[in-house]
């Protein structure tokens, strides 16, 4: 992942190709999980652990684009979200991969979850609201 000037992110195109690979599997995985729950405003807490097997160099990196792709699938925020255990990774010679556990910690009943997501939209509502009505600023 490479940063650009003001917070700007850009995505290397192996970087995106990975996060999709990612996305994949997560829907594959989830839709097979009949456990997990189908309304992701119940999670309120959730753990991510990371094995990885035959990675050399930066293993952060892939792990902070896995967590992004799995946000709205097996979670609406990666903020709600606590890094589990990071062993080292294991040189297997199998090839490059990552097998990838999400625990939830938390869980609330239906009905509040709806709460917190009518709040949550209301809130952001009023943000484009105010930042639509606030007078333009000039840069230079």
């Amino acid at each position: 992942q490479l940063h650009g000037g003001r917070g700007d992110r850009y995505m290397t195109q192996e970087g995106r190709a990975f996060k999709a690979r990612v996305a994949i599997a997560a829907i594959a995985a989830r839709a097979h999980a009949r456990l997990w729950p189908a309304n992701l405003w119940r999670i309120r807490r959730a753990e991510i652990a990371f094995q990885l097997y035959d990675f050399r160099g930066d293993t952060d990196g892939p792990r902070k684009l896995a967590k992004d792709a799995l946000e709205g699938i097996l979670y609406r925020n990666d903020r709600l979200v606590q890094d589990g255990p990071a062993p080292l990774p294991i040189a297997d010679r199998c090839g490059a991969r990552m097998v990838v556990t999400v625990t939830i910690l938390e869980l609330i009943d239906h009905e509040s979850a709806e709460k917190l997501r009518f709040k949550y939209e209301r809130e952001r509502a009023r943000r484009k609201a105010r930042a639509a009505s606030a007078p333009a600023v000039r840069t230079k």
